[in-house]
């Protein structure tokens, strides 16, 4: 279930991705980065290229069992 941060981080978010298109923005995402919401470029997310720690999938595997 989802925790009241998790409520209000979704509230959050939302009201920023529709403030973005308000301001006439498009192609942005809208991201949590420490504490503070902020606006990034699409293209810079998808571009960005990040490795898969291997070890989470073992441990997903070990939870699951």
């Amino acid at each position: 279930n989802p925790s009241s941060f998790d409520r209000i981080l979704a509230s959050r978010l939302g009201a920023a991705a529709v403030g973005a298109l308000v301001d006439g923005e498009h192609d942005v995402m809208t991201a949590l980065t420490g504490s503070h919401i902020e606006r990034l470029p699409l293209v810079d997310v998808t571009e960005r290229r990040r490795d898969t720690d291997l070890s989470y999938v073992d441990l997903i595997a070990e939870l699951a069992r």
